[in-house]
């Protein structure tokens, strides 16, 4: 069941009016419920692999509870043991998936048969599973390290692990944040109700008018980059740079307007990650629920582990004492961004990505002394608006350059695009029609090109602490419906519903 269908409103209406017009010891219950019902539409089989992985979840994290409490050594060996059974049939089966797309055609067919169809990438994924194994295995994580005591009501951690908001394409959320929402009792409140719809209206307005407009494009370029090379393969790494923003960050509008409409705040998953002045800010502001688990569950483990203890102690006293130092930094980032770039997908072009990365991020930490030097020599004034402005679109270009890798279909097409980029130069092809010919027109050009001024505002005044919602809601009644009303006469007069474009989000498939 896509967020942007009429199923959805049908079923989010009656919700809605359940969860507040049955008594307030139900609602929990009501969450569980339509959770349920929400997930068992994606099918049978993706309900049986959710209902699998909760329970793995909630006897592993009791067992390890129960012998973490004994505080025996062979107890803690029994629960590292117990946990590492848990974590790798979870991850594992999430790991089987993602190489499904490689890995023929007698896969799809049983995987048909069992109702798991492939995704437009071949991929065949239960719905959401990367999310709902993450979130589980962070609350796994987080029992056996005594952060948390483990929920003992079954149904009730059920409701944390498949709360339908976030099972399409996350945030990915901590169970000490989120589980006592879930449970707590609420009054109905309008302005909550409004709050929640208003974050859902400037997701849809993202998703649909700018997203699905600009996807045709960049879908026609990168499905055959031989015959759109040049300025075509630019601009849809640019505008598919766009794309994916608004596609993914209107989806978890969307996700976090519906669960505050049930009064539960979701943590925010974006902050203006294209005002990043380098790539590892990019990644502190993007997607940052999945990047903040990266860092709590892998970064740390790894940097502050003993192999890599005796790795810095014996690289301090045989190659030098500063490269001993950072030498763990640097592990923990590659281990991070590769782990990351597999999440995305198992294959070259993607490991191709991780490293990418990696690279950049440990030139730019190996560099930094040299360069606050340079810049000082050099009189540059690092805060003036000229200077962030060319850190945020230098930061920008790497991205948009990593983004061929992820929209090309492998490593040596994304390797000839780029040689294309400037061996077949076609400046030609802004006058002769050729970009309304690969779904580019003047209407989509015009529709996206707004859409974009409207975040590109809306991202400025949020960056200087300027609350929109907090704005609008402050302002004459007649005036705030007159906003809404524009915002949604926008969506549904210029967002893209043709082939069931808007049916999809990127992410989901992850």
């Amino acid at each position: 069941m896509s967020f942007v269908s009429l199923d959805f409103f049908a079923f989010l209406a009656a919700a809605l009016l359940a969860y507040y017009l049955l008594p307030k010891k139900m609602q929990w219950i009501v969450l569980l419920l339509a959770s349920g019902v929400f997930y068992y539409f994606s099918g049978l089989v993706n309900f049986i692999f959710l209902f699998l992985s909760i329970l793995a979840f909630y006897l592993g994290a009791h067992g390890v509870y129960r012998l973490m409490e004994q505080k025996r050594t062979a107890n803690e060996k029994a629960a590292k043991w117990l946990i590492s059974v848990v974590i790798i049939l979870n991850i594992g089966i999430l790991a089987l998936f993602k190489l499904s797309g490689s890995a023929g055609d007698w896969v799809a067919s049983i995987a048909n048969r069992l109702g798991v169809a492939p995704d437009s990438e071949g991929l065949l994924l239960p719905l959401g599973i990367s999310f709902y194994t993450f979130q589980g295995t962070g609350y796994l994580l987080d029992v056996y390290r005594k952060k948390i005591v483990p929920e003992q009501n079954l149904a009730k951690f059920a409701l944390f692990l498949s709360f339908f908001p976030q099972l399409l394409q996350g945030p990915i959320s901590r169970f000490d944040k989120l589980s006592m929402q879930l449970t707590q009792q609420r009054e109905f409140e309008y302005a909550r109700l409004v709050r929640g719809a208003e974050l859902m209206l400037y997701g849809f307005f993202k998703k649909l008018v700018i997203a699905d407009n600009l996807a045709p494009f960049v879908s026609r370029v990168f499905a055959d980059t031989g015959a759109h090379p040049g300025f075509f393969v630019m601009l849809a790494a640019v505008l598919g740079t766009f794309q994916l923003y608004c596609d993914f960050s209107g989806g978890i509008d969307i996700a976090r307007g519906v669960a505050e409409m049930f009064g539960i705040l979701l943590p925010e998953n974006f902050r203006r990650p294209y005002f990043s002045r380098s790539i590892a800010e990019y990644w502190r502001r993007w997607h940052i629920s999945l990047n903040e688990w990266w860092r709590e569950y892998l970064f740390f483990p790894v940097t502050l582990s003993r192999p890599m203890n005796r790795l810095s102690r014996f690289l301090r006293k045989y190659v030098g004492n500063n490269f001993g130092k950072v030498i763990s930094v640097y592990v923990g980032i590659c281990v991070v961004r590769v782990a990351n770039a597999f999440w995305h997908g198992i294959d070259f072009r993607h490991l191709a990505s991780g490293l990418y990365f990696t690279v950049i991020m440990i030139f730019a930490l190996a560099m930094k002394d040299p360069l606050a030097k340079l810049t000082v020599q050099l009189k540059i004034r690092t805060e003036s608006f000229g200077w962030r402005l060319f850190q945020m679109l230098r930061t920008f270009l790497l991205l948009c350059i990593n983004r061929i890798l992820f929209m090309t279909d492998r490593l040596t097409s994304a390797v000839q695009a780029w040689k294309d980029m400037f061996s077949r130069f076609n400046p030609n092809i802004f006058f002769d029609g050729s970009l309304s010919d690969s779904l580019l027109t003047p209407y989509v050009i015009a529709v996206s090109g707004i859409g974009l001024l409207v975040v590109l505002i809306i991202s400025i005044l949020q960056e200087k602490g300027v609350s929109i919602r907090a704005q609008l809601n402050a302002r004459p009644l007649a005036l705030r419906w007159a906003v809404l009303l524009l915002c949604a006469v926008s969506i549904l007069a210029f967002g893209n519903y043709t082939l069931g474009a808007s049916q999809n989000f990127l992410y989901a498939r992850f």
